[in-house]
């Protein structure tokens, strides 16, 4: 784009979606993990609009279940609508600050308004687990449930080393870590 006068103009997506039918070789968690994910990277790259197609399921092909509501029914949303929720909730006012690496995960981490930072991850094989230096942790999954806090040498630590939590990390399951 800079090569023919256009690098200053901003990047947005109009229309991206999921569908959510097994008929299409989905599933309605694994639509709500595909939006947290492509929200995610499109903020890693500076997409500064994105916008989810569509609020409600379409009739026709299984390829059609792409809404965060099932049929046209307000009252029965899907994952996908939890997923949205959490992610505004979790990342409102954040910018991007850089890649989380680590075997076996894709991370991003953000800076918040609050001056705190927090990870978005999840894993690129059945499983895999993430070392942070800290000794609280507060985990959130994709869909909204919260683990109030991790605290180091706890349960949930699988490392038991002095400064530093383990959690466990699952393929398609993203979580966001933050401090406690």
């Amino acid at each position: 784009m800079s090569q023919h006068g256009a690098g200053s103009l901003p990047l947005i997506v109009p229309e991206m979606g999921y569908w959510s039918s097994a008929a299409a070789g989905s599933s309605e968690p694994l639509q709500a993990s595909g939006l947290v994910q492509m929200f995610v990277r499109g903020l890693s790259v500076g997409i500064q609009q994105m916008s989810w197609f569509m609020v409600f399921d379409s009739s026709g092909p299984a390829t059609e279940t792409h809404g965060l509501f099932r049929g046209t029914d307000l009252n029965s949303p899907k994952p996908a609508y939890a997923a949205y929720a959490t992610l505004t909730s979790q990342l409102y006012g954040a910018r991007y600050h850089g890649p989380l690496t680590g075997a076996g995960i894709e991370g991003y981490v953000f800076d918040m308004s609050d001056g705190r930072q927090k990870s978005v991850l999840w894993a690129t094989q059945p499983s895999a687990q993430f070392t942070f230096s800290s000794t609280c942790l507060r985990r959130v999954d994709y869909v909204g449930n919260v683990t109030a806090s991790i605290t180091d040498g706890s349960a949930s630590d699988l490392d038991h080393a002095p400064g530093q939590i383990t959690l466990p990390v699952l393929a398609n399951l993203p979580i966001y870590i933050g401090g406690c």
